[in-house]
């Protein structure tokens, strides 16, 4: 279930952020909230498989929502915005279709592996400070 995610990945974020020599009184409570909050966010994207789970109706992507908000739509610029998240659905839908729930989205190596490319890009970028890395550059 999404909350169960959601509570997991910032408990997680939170022990390793620990682990790590980080507290929010030495980073701030702000940051450090929001490096939490973050981490209890990305823990919901191994349901975006599913049609209507909670990371997607966060972002207005649900198969039943996005077709919806299409005639809810108060100006042009709501209605774009709506059409890209209903392309974003219907999207999501055929990847839904094509994979089973908890299937590669919940695998632990693909976690990994999503994790060794965003640290190569911030190395390769050098944002030492664009996520909170052990042995900082």
């Amino acid at each position: 279930m999404g909350e169960s995610h959601f509570v997991l990945g910032g408990v997680a974020t939170y022990a390793v952020l620990q682990t790590l020599g980080h507290s929010w009184a030495t980073d701030g409570i702000a940051t450090f909230g929001l490096a939490v909050g973050l981490g209890a966010l990305v823990a919901l994207l191994p349901d975006i498989d599913s049609p209507n789970t909670l990371i997607r109706i966060i972002f207005g992507v649900g198969s039943q929502q996005a077709r919806r908000n299409i005639w809810r739509s108060a100006n042009a610029l709501a209605l774009v915005i709506n059409i890209v998240r209903l392309i974003m659905a219907l999207i999501l839908d055929v990847l839904a279709w094509l994979l089973p729930h908890r299937g590669p989205t919940h695998w632990l190596i693909v976690a990994v592996g999503l994790s060794a490319a965003v640290y190569g890009v911030v190395w390769w970028y050098y944002w030492p400070d664009a996520f909170w890395l052990p042995g900082r550059c």
